[in-house]
């Protein structure tokens, strides 16, 4: 009977705030499934009936215990059915809410409905402010959506909203109700003062997995966890008393199950190893003392007499974010495009591609130059941009021939982002180089410190730190006045970092370095409702206070170098940093 139980799936890195797309390219953070999407299990979400929210009453679900003073945010989902003729209507889908301050509405995994959470489709995080007030205390607002043919399916649909406060505490609420708007009587799908499955923003809600008792204590850690996934694949319940689970070969009994723990047939049990510095009361999950290493380690389980049931050895190969190791149902070890703890592997990779290499690197060149790449995975089709963007298999152009650079002008260069694609393969990293042809001299015999990100998702409208739409500067100082109004320049924190690539050149053309990091404005609070960046496509910007903003650089694990060690006069001199 041991012999049933497997380590069927593992993760082993977790980055949960980089943005990943669904198939309608809205982004979302963490593994996934998107939690608006159907797909989505909200089995650990707490139950509760609408409204909800605090210091605003009438409430059903007061709130205030869990998000007061701890978090802008909530999330909330609510299933409901549709006939067939309901789910075939030409009729508008009018969504009726009470929302303070800003929220975004999905129906089946498509937006439909935001205001004051910014642009369409932006991610707006858990720990991320709404741009404006609503002005709502009890009062509705109706929206008017698209017909039902065209966002109902019949049988079973979601319902999935998000709420943020324009601050930490204040007044939040939500109530919702969505009906078809058809002559006479109205059919109503979801009435207000429903019950719903909500998720405290505590954690962004795609994020991997967490404990939920840690959810109930703002004040503990709340990230997610690495996690080990048993699979009893026998016809009977296998108990797992003095049972032990490692990382290490030579201490099998590292970490041992609670005595009563069993595993059913057909059944999957999840270990979380984040090694927690105390016993977690009410824990969904059991949690090993120990943490995986995402660049590969043992995994072994022993039964109670010590024997081995179960291991990957001599390790797993290196891990990376939003994805799976495991069984793949054909007797081998695979990875999965999206992890499914408690379910069946699915979507097997065989590994990564190697990126691009570039046989001429970035840097200030005297002349032309031609950049030649390669992969070292066989087969592998090199797909490369030129205008900042990232290559995907729908963005930029096949790789055949080397590219032939020349100056573009004395003050401009190329940027070529390059990334490797093999079907049955993860897609590789993103390699970035910067060539700076025939500069100004005055540009050539200095430093150069270059960006490159997409210009529409890290740096400019409508999702960058630099995006500013609509409001008003009375005094020079702006604010918002619409429901669609928003500024990334004047906030502070996590929320506002955007990933891009940057690369830094001594005079003599030497790197200093290479890597992707994350940028955000650096100003003080007296200048940031001040600036007014009205001509962001200038280079150089005009040499006014309010339109040259500076930037701040993070270099962190996410983004694939925690530091970097930089001469800071010179290469040749033997101070780092």
């Amino acid at each position: 009977m041991s012999g049933d139980v497997v380590i069927n799936e593992l993760v082993a890195t977790s980055i949960d705030r980089n943005l990943r797309w669904d198939e309608n390219d809205q982004p979302y953070a963490g593994a996934g499934p998107a939690w608006w999407s159907s797909s989505f299990d909200d089995a650990n979400w707490d139950s509760g009936a609408l409204p909800m929210g605090y210091s605003v009453n009438p409430l059903a679900t007061n709130l205030s215990p869990k998000l007061n003073n701890v978090s802008p945010s909530f999330y909330v989902r609510k299933t409901f059915n549709a006939s067939a003729s309901e789910a075939g209507s030409n009729r508008s889908v009018v969504l009726t809410i009470n929302f303070n301050d800003g929220f975004i509405a999905w129906i089946n995994g498509v937006e439909v409905a935001r205001a004051n959470m910014g642009a369409d489709k932006a991610h707006i995080y858990h720990d991320q402010l709404a741009y404006r007030a609503s002005g709502l205390t009890t009062g509705t607002q109706n929206f008017i959506l698209e017909d039902a043919s065209d966002l109902l399916v019949e049988g079973e649909n979601i319902l999935a909203i998000q709420v943020n406060n324009s601050t930490i505490n204040g007044n939040m609420r939500l109530d919702a109700s969505l009906k078809i708007d058809e002559t006479g009587v109205d059919p109503v799908l979801v009435p207000l003062g429903s019950t719903v499955s909500y998720l405290p923003g505590l954690i962004e809600p795609s994020a991997n997995l967490i404990e939920p008792a840690l959810l109930d204590n703002p004040a503990l850690k709340n990230e997610s966890s690495d996690w080990i996934e048993l699979y009893n694949s026998g016809p009977g319940a296998v108990s797992l008393n003095g049972w032990t689970l490692t990382d290490d070969e030579d201490e099998k009994d590292q970490w041992a199950f609670p005595n009563g723990t069993s595993i059913g047939a057909g059944e999957y049990l999840i270990i979380l190893a984040d090694n927690p510095d105390n016993p977690i009361a009410g824990a969904t999950y059991l949690h090993a003392n120990f943490k995986l290493s995402s660049g590969g380690d043992f995994v072994g389980l022993y039964d109670d007499g010590g024997a081995l049931v179960s291991s990957i050895v001599p390790s797993f190969p290196k891990q990376f974010a939003n994805h799976s190791y495991g069984h793949d149902g054909e007797g081998g070890l695979a990875y999965f495009d999206v992890p499914t703890p408690g379910k069946e592997n699915a979507g097997a990779l065989i590994g990564k591609v190697d990126a691009p290499d570039f046989d001429n690197k970035g840097g200030f060149y005297d002349g032309p130059v031609t950049v030649a790449l390669t992969s070292q995975t066989p087969g592998a089709l090199i797909r490369y941009t030129t205008d900042g963007t990232e290559p995907t298999l729908d963005n930029g152009s096949d790789y055949t021939i080397p590219l032939a650079l020349s100056i573009v002008t004395s003050r401009k260069g190329h940027v070529i982002r390059a990334r490797a694609f093999l079907d049955g393969y993860i897609h590789s990293n993103v390699k970035t180089h910067t060539f700076l042809i025939q500069q100004d001299v005055r540009l050539r015999t200095s430093p150069a410190l270059v960006y490159a990100g997409e210009p529409q998702r890290s740096l400019y409208d409508p999702f960058g730190v630099l995006a500013i739409n609509g409001g008003t500067y009375s005094g020079n100082l702006w604010s918002p006045t619409a429901a669609s109004d928003y500024n990334n320049v004047i906030n502070r924190g996590r929320a506002y970092e955007r990933p891009i690539h940057a690369e830094f050149y001594f005079p003599d053309g030497e790197v200093g370095f290479r890597t992707d990091v994350g940028l955000r404005i650096a100003a003080s609070n007296y200048s940031r409702p001040r600036m007014q960046l009205t001509q962001t496509g200038a280079s150089p910007w005009p040499a006014n206070a309010r339109e040259k903003p500076s930037f701040n650089l993070y270099f962190r694990d996410d983004y694939g170098n925690p530091s970097v060690n930089l001469p800071l006069n010179g290469p040749d001199r033997g101070i780092n940093r």
